[in-house]
């Protein structure tokens, strides 16, 4: 039985059948987060475009070191950050993604507007996106996600 397993898997790789799995075993500097769902996200994500100026550390920590999105990042529907009262969360980063070199105001006023995946609902772990920002939620952030009943705020 063992052998016929990995029998198969030797084929599969030979044809390149498994070569839609990326496993990533390293990190070039930078921190890793954790994914901002209780369980798999559902569903594909879709893209939204946004301009990373939006996003400057003055008015938004959804940004890391390395120029980073955070997984949690909240955007509303026009691509920019949940910041203010009154706010709806349409969508959610749910995985780190790369939107300019820094978080530095120089580079995200360089970074040209791209598209970025995001989700549109899901249960969202309160826990994980609160150790990826290194802070609670602000009471706007929590009312943003309450305003959308397609995300579910769990824990």
């Amino acid at each position: 039985m063992l052998a016929q397993l990995l029998a198969i898997t030797l084929m599969a790789l030979a044809f390149g059948l498994l070569g839609y799995v990326k496993v990533q075993t390293t990190h070039a500097g930078g921190n890793l987060y954790q994914s901002a769902f209780v369980g798999a996200p559902p569903g594909a994500a879709v893209a939204l475009n946004i301009d990373p100026s939006n996003f400057k550390a003055a008015s938004c920590d959804y940004v890391d070191a390395d120029g980073n999105l955070k997984p949690g990042s909240l955007i509303q529907a026009d691509g920019t950050p949940v910041s203010g009262a009154g706010q709806t969360a349409a969508y959610i980063i749910g995985y780190t993604t790369r939107i300019a070199e820094t978080n530095s105001d120089a580079d995200l006023d360089a970074a040209v507007n791209q598209q970025i995946g995001v989700w549109t609902r899901g249960n969202l772990s309160k826990a994980s996106i609160e150790l990826n920002f290194a802070r609670a939620l602000s009471a706007n952030e929590n009312t943003a996600i309450g305003n959308n009943a397609r995300f579910a705020l769990i824990g």
